[in-house]
């Protein structure tokens, strides 16, 4: 799994690492809004679509404050990204399964 974030004004970074299990299955637990608040640090909550395609918006919960995640690639099992809407805004953060 491949994993980056970039943040306006500050260095781009990647995580990598490898995970035993199926590529859909880790795909289908990143792209659950019920599981999300269970691997994204910080987060307590998820609303908005229930399910996740590409334009989609969540409203993600990080203690006191909310923000809006906008789905900017979705091609399962193996892309899925979001650009941060309000505190965060122009944050992304991309997964790239392989």
């Amino acid at each position: 799994m491949l994993a980056r974030q970039r943040q306006p004004g500050v260095a781009f970074g990647v995580l990598a690492g490898d995970i035993a299990a199926p590529v859909e299955s880790v795909f289908a637990l990143l792209v659950d809004p019920r599981k999300i608040p269970d691997w994204l640090p910080g987060c307590y909550g998820v609303g908005g679509a229930p399910l996740i395609y590409k334009g989609a918006r969540l409203l993600v919960r990080f203690g006191f404050r909310t923000t809006a995640f906008e789905i900017t690639d979705f091609v399962p099992p193996t892309t899925f990204a979001w650009a941060e809407h309000g505190a965060r805004a122009g944050s992304l953060t991309s997964f790239q399964l392989d």
